[in-house]
């Protein structure tokens, strides 16, 4: 099977609109295809690692342990990537307009994810051991969390304790290992984006908050199903006319390409520093 037919597309009626509008976008729209395809087949590859605790008691050191943690962190940054592009290109092309910014929000996430955390990861060419407080940074990256989930897997007890604490003071959870505020990635995303990319941090912040206001229940979100407005009646239907549609591919196609972009590169630099693990 081919991979165009294996891997979503965005609607062909949809890009000839689009590019008329917009003859700029179809370099755009190539790139998001072919990245969908990347993720998509490097998704479906096999994948297994040898767990750290396997590799410790058979002796390994630092570099061997690191190696195999930063494999398991690439292939997750791979596999979300891969959810999120291929739910955000058939909900666009099915005016799922709701779906479609969930998803791109949350793939423009994970290429903040990865240009916050992917640099503390590299490891450069000359190195001959792990940088000082690697191991932490690459437990940051997989572990650190908004929820409690140690707590909450431990037993049926301490879930029901865990009801209560949040009764009393629902703000104020944490776990251990907190991870770090989603506009402080977003922030080194942005930064990241500066040189290569014109006014990219204001494309990319201005991207973030139009996709979260369409993702909370806020104007943006009633937006999406408004059909219709006039002196005389509002209509609202689950889908909403195809120049809305038009209008949000326009304004948001370009954030698939730069997120997902962003996590192609990171994922490359981190398969080199695996590289240099391999070999201390």
């Amino acid at each position: 099977m081919s991979a165009e037919k294996r891997n979503p597309r965005l609607d062909e009626g949809l890009v000839t609109e689009l590019t008329e509008r917009r003859p700029d976008l179809q370099a755009v729209i190539t790139k998001v295809h072919e990245l969908t395809d990347f993720f998509m087949n490097d998704a479906a590859a096999d994948f297994a690692v040898p767990a750290p605790t396997l590799l410790r008691a058979k002796g390994a050191k630092n570099p061997a342990v690191a190696s195999s943690r930063l494999s398991f962190f690439r292939r997750l940054l791979t596999l979300r990537s891969a959810s999120l592009i291929s739910e955000a290109i058939p909900a666009l092309n099915e005016a799922r307009l709701l779906s479609f910014a969930l998803a791109a929000r949350g793939l423009l996430e994970t290429a903040a994810l990865g240009a916050y955390h992917g640099p503390k990861l590299e490891i450069a060419l000359v190195a001959t051991d792990l940088p000082g407080g690697y191991m932490d940074s690459l437990r940051a990256a997989v572990m650190s969390s908004r929820f409690d989930w140690v707590k909450y897997l431990s037993d049926h007890a301490t879930r029901q304790k865990m009801i209560d604490e949040y009764s009393s003071a629902p703000r104020e959870q944490a776990p251990a290992d907190q991870a770090t505020n989603v506009f402080t990635m977003v922030d080194r995303l942005a930064d990241r984006l500066e040189g290569v990319m014109p006014r990219a941090r204001g494309i990319v912040h201005l991207d973030y908050a139009l996709l979260s206001d369409l993702c909370h229940p806020a104007a943006g979100s009633n937006l999406v199903f408004l059909t219709g407005a006039s002196d005389q009646q509002l209509t609202a239907d689950l889908h909403p006319p195809r120049t809305t549609r038009l209008g949000f591919a326009e304004a948001l196609i370009h954030s698939l390409g730069y997120s997902a972009s962003t996590v192609v590169e990171v994922l490359a630099a981190l398969e080199e520093s695996n590289e240099r693990l391999d070999r201390m």
